[in-house]
């Protein structure tokens, strides 16, 4: 599940079921996932399915947190991947649209 690289245009995500690296254009993203009629969760965003095994994954915004420049060097892995969530979220709620 993870996001390996944010792009402009695009992003590199890896399958958490089958392990395949797959391009996703920002153009096919929306951001919100619909959770009950007329409720819809802004922070999670649907990803499309795996065309290798058809799995189906979300991403969720993780929670805003201030931190140094400093500490973001030190960050684990799935820190990174958090900070590109972050980062993929703010491109697509951009008010000029995605990066």
């Amino acid at each position: 599940m993870p996001i390996v690289e944010l792009r402009e245009h695009d992003f590199d995500q890896q399958c958490a079921v089958c392990g395949a690296i797959r391009s996703i254009p920002l153009t096919v993203l929306t951001v919100g996932v619909d959770i009950a009629p007329g409720m819809t969760d802004m922070n999670v965003l649907a990803l499309p399915t795996c065309q290798r095994c058809s799995a189906g994954e979300f991403l969720v915004r993780p929670a805003v947190a201030e931190e140094s420049k400093d500490d973001r060097a030190a960050r684990l892995p799935l820190d990174r991947h958090r900070q590109l969530v972050s980062d993929l979220y703010s491109a697509l709620t951009a008010p000029d649209g995605p990066l």
